[in-house]
């Protein structure tokens, strides 16, 4: 089985099964440095591909193995929901300049999407450049964060790393602009807690904290990160939206102290 260390791709494989047998096609090249496939069927042939990770909602990342030898999938063929990307690790002789065909779609998309807490791999459901809410099907709640993977980048862990352009939703719009995914490109959207405009005023510490609609979250301190013994300085019940969050405690009163949001 041959591998290869370079990770190329972000990609959507957005099923709407079952396809027609006549259904269109819509190809894609993928030289080097590029990373858009088109929707449509998860067989990802004619050229092996080495490896392939989904992330399910709570379940963390699941890899999939191409043996080029027995032209299988190990531990087996991967299975997908519409509007799920996966991240594929391109193998085969020529993985620079392969072209992939895909059945376009033949049903509506289903939308929207359940997003979960942590890491969420998503596509759009059509071969259109799409904005968040044609890939979600609703509006971004603040804190929300769209990662696209960069062209050329060679390695797409951790997540988030500098190998993704990031954009943040804040209650006055995206920053740094607002994110349109290419026609056939994967995205992740990160949904979690996110702190900002932290400022130290009447000499307390306070920031914000934008919070995921219908989670709990707690925030934290500890005085050392060596061996930090986290205390509870606040729990923000579940809303959508920003909690200001104050310390009571004067920033005199301690050597040091460092804060989390924990979902």
């Amino acid at each position: 089985m041959k591998t290869n260390p370079i990770l190329l791709a972000l990609i959507q494989v957005s099923l709407l099964l079952p396809f027609t047998a006549g259904a269109a096609q819509f190809c894609t090249n993928a030289p080097a440095g590029t990373y858009v496939l088109a929707p449509g069927t998860i067989s990802l042939g004619p050229e092996p591909m080495d490896q392939l990770w989904r992330n399910v909602c709570g379940s963390g990342f699941s890899a999939y193995q191409f043996d080029d030898i027995d032209l299988v999938w190990v531990p087996s063929e991967p299975t997908n929901s519409p509007g799920e990307a996966f991240l594929v690790h391109l193998g085969g002789s020529s993985p620079f300049n392969t072209t992939y065909c895909f059945p376009a779609p033949t049903r509506p998309p289903v939308l929207p999407l359940t997003l979960c807490p942590g890491i969420n791999m998503v596509c759009c459901q059509s071969n259109v450049p799409a904005s968040y809410e044609d890939i979600v099907g609703l509006p971004p709640a603040p804190g929300t964060r769209l990662l696209r993977l960069k062209r050329g980048v060679k390695n797409p862990f951790p997540i988030p790393s500098d190998a993704y352009i990031t954009y943040t939703y804040l209650t006055s719009g995206w920053s740094p602009t607002t994110p349109i995914a290419a026609a056939g490109e994967g995205v992740i959207i990160l949904i979690g807690p996110f702190t900002q405009n932290a400022a130290i005023v009447n000499g307390k510490m306070e920031f914000d904290v934008y919070s995921p609609a219908g989670h709990q979250m707690t925030v934290e301190w500890t005085e050392s990160l060596t061996a930090p013994q986290w205390q509870t300085l606040t729990i923000i019940t579940p809303g959508n939206g920003v909690t200001h969050v104050a310390d009571p405690d004067p920033i005199s009163a301690h050597a040091g102290r460092y804060y989390r949001v924990r979902l």
